[in-house]
């Protein structure tokens, strides 16, 4: 079965990623996976704890179809080079990778935006995190969501929108235009 690994910080904005996790389950067929940082439960800005199926170190890139990354403040915190070499491995693999709210700097700490459009909650925050980001020309201010070569950006008050590039992404068109219009 095809695997959508859901990488979870604590205090992930369970918005962020909740409806295009639901429609990737019930109308792609996918296996959803929870990852977290250790094998400790990861809890939800909501409150919501989850039990994770696997930890960072055990993630293999090879059984995955997607990798989904919802925002937490966790993730404006100082660098993690595991997170930049599994990002990197990811695009090098050409895994589709969706990143909403501040999880974008992630992808902005790994320059892996400096080169194609994309979108996040703020511009300021990826230059606030992300000293090393130079795709300010790529960034697209008038857009909560955006696909470009392989990944998906959004930010992170546009969960409609992340869920429709997302299936859209992962060819599920369809349920993705509609979505989009109700956003």
């Amino acid at each position: 079965m095809k695997t959508v690994h859901v990488l979870l910080a604590p205090n992930y904005a369970d918005w962020e990623a909740a409806l295009a996790l639901c429609e990737l389950r019930r109308l792609g067929g996918f296996r959803i996976a929870a990852v977290s940082l250790d094998s400790a439960p990861v809890c939800s800005l909501a409150g919501l704890a989850l039990k994770p199926d696997i930890e960072l170190p055990r993630l293999n890139l090879l059984h995955s179809a997607l990798l989904v990354i919802p925002g937490s403040e966790y993730w404006l915190r100082k660098p993690r080079p595991d997170l930049t070499r599994l990002l990197r491995q990811a695009v090098s693999a050409s895994l589709p990778v969706a990143a909403s709210g501040s999880a974008v700097t992630l992808l902005a700490r790994a320059s892996l935006l400096d080169d194609r459009r994309h979108t996040a909650s703020s511009l300021e925050e990826l230059w606030r995190h992300a000293p090393e980001y130079k795709g300010e020309a790529f960034f697209c201010k008038t857009e909560h969501a955006v696909s470009a070569s392989n990944m998906v950006t959004a930010s992170g008050f546009a969960p409609a929108d992340f869920a429709a590039a997302v299936l859209s992404q992962m060819g599920i068109g369809e349920v993705g235009s509609l979505l989009s219009k109700f956003s």
